[in-house]
């Protein structure tokens, strides 16, 4: 247990710099293709809007715009784009290819090896007699298995329904004869997730405008609406939902309130039980229909000091913006468990599984004795760090731009004792093991 002596003293600290941290201006996030999270997305209504755009993200949180693809694949037209990253590399979405008030009765695919550049790779019609509109495919990878779901309707009135295609090849080009999922009548943006052995579809109800949540013990049901109506207090007028898990593990649903021409968000423990009202995306305001994309190394490792033996917290279990960072006797908590995203050339940034926040030097001073904090990500060189082998399964963790390396400060073995960057040393406390 963690004495309260020590979390006074630990405040004290804290307040002690808040006065320089709290002033210090946070730079914009630089997008990169290997961010943890990709959202690709489209813009509106209008021609020259249903087009493809991919936004990154560090964190699931704050979102930079990597590109306007300009892409709009062979009809001119992209909407409710769904992204994968395939076993080969490459980056696959799935598309509607009319707007919505233009008939169409096929979907589109598209590749990618830089999510820049996209090449058309094969159109898959829908094979349900009477369809008269496509939309809204979305990818669901199940053990390896890649599918689409997949929203069909009649001429208007719509009346959609959900159907499973999945894909007989490699390459994505061949696909299997649709197969009902069994939801609905008139269930349109289903997105599906799973959870242990349990399947969890979110869908907008095409007669209330509410967003919905089924459940089903396999991909092709029997699905049992277990929350209908304004279940979440969300109200009506959302659709396309999406969800992906953040860094510490929570589930965020990202949904489009089409009357306000903007993305919204919430979060969940457990699928059930979110958060109200929907709050809105600032840096996704202008966007529509899309999904989320978490690659990379998803591991939550501990960084254990070899002279303490202890690892890198951040004090006081907090969340927010110039936290101090520790060392602290492993524990398990989600505040000692940091992920690494590589940045290239040898550098990572260090993600807290507690507060997705970043591993940061302070006011990116270079010098001597300069505290370690966390700081919302913005891949500022200051938030870089180069893994310097140290002998044996050690390393040294080198900031980017100053050249020093982190240290515990005074070589100290205690509980709280702070982290700092110091010029780098062959001390054991300069000495760090991820485990």
């Amino acid at each position: 247990m963690r004495l309260q002596s020590m979390r006074r003293l630990r405040g004290l600290l804290c307040a002690t710099l808040l006065s320089f941290i709290s002033g210090m201006a946070s730079a914009a996030h630089v997008a990169s293709p290997s961010d943890p999270f990709i959202f690709a997305t489209f813009d509106g209504d209008g021609s020259t809007e249903q087009e493809l755009w991919v936004y990154t993200s560090l964190d699931g949180l704050d979102w930079a715009p990597l590109a306007n693809t300009n892409f709009r694949g062979p009809t001119g037209t992209l909407r409710d784009p769904s992204l994968i990253k395939h076993t080969d590399g490459t980056y696959y979405v799935a598309y509607t290819v009319q707007s919505w008030s233009t008939q169409s009765t096929y979907f589109n695919i598209a590749s990618s090896t830089d999510l820049i550049h996209w090449t058309h790779v094969t159109s898959v019609e829908a094979g349900v007699a009477g369809t008269a509109y496509t939309w809204a495919p979305e990818f669901f990878v199940d053990n390896g298995v890649v599918n689409v779901i997949v929203s069909l309707s009649p001429v208007q009135p719509f009346s959609f329904r959900s159907y499973l295609f999945t894909a007989t090849d490699a390459s994505l080009t061949a696909w299997s004869a649709p197969m009902a999922l069994g939801i609905g009548p008139n269930i349109i943006d289903t997105f599906v997730v799973k959870q242990g052995d349990t399947y969890h579809a979110i869908t907008q109800n095409g007669d209330t405008l509410y967003m919905e949540h089924a459940t089903a013990p396999s991909l092709t049901g029997p699905w049992t609406y277990i929350a209908t109506g304004n279940w979440a207090g969300w109200g009506p007028g959302k659709e396309g939902p999406a969800l992906f898990k953040r860094i510490n593990g929570t589930w965020a649903l990202v949904a489009d309130w089409y009357s306000s021409n903007g993305l919204y968000t919430a979060t969940s423990t457990d699928l059930s039980t979110w958060t109200t009202p929907l709050a809105s995306v600032p840096s996704l305001a202008t966007k529509r229909h899309g999904t989320v994309l978490r690659q990379g190394d998803t591991t939550d490792y501990r960084l254990t000091n070899r002279h303490s033996g202890k690892v890198v917290d951040v004090q006081n279990v907090n969340t927010s913006n110039g936290a101090l960072v520790g060392q602290w006797a492993w524990n398990g908590n989600a505040w000692q468990q940091w992920q690494f995203v590589d940045r290239g050339d040898g550098y990572h940034v260090l993600i807290s599984r507690n507060s997705s926040k970043c591993l940061d030097v302070s006011g990116a001073s270079t010098s001597d004795g300069a505290v370690v904090i966390q700081w919302a990500c913005t891949a500022d060189a200051n938030q870089q760090w180069e893994m310097v082998p140290a002998g044996g399964s050690y390393f040294n963790l080198r900031a980017r731009h100053s050249g020093k390396c982190l240290n515990v400060v005074g070589s100290s073995v205690s509980d709280a004792a702070l982290l700092e960057q110091r010029a780098c040393g062959a001390g054991a406390s300069f000495q760090w093991a991820r485990q």
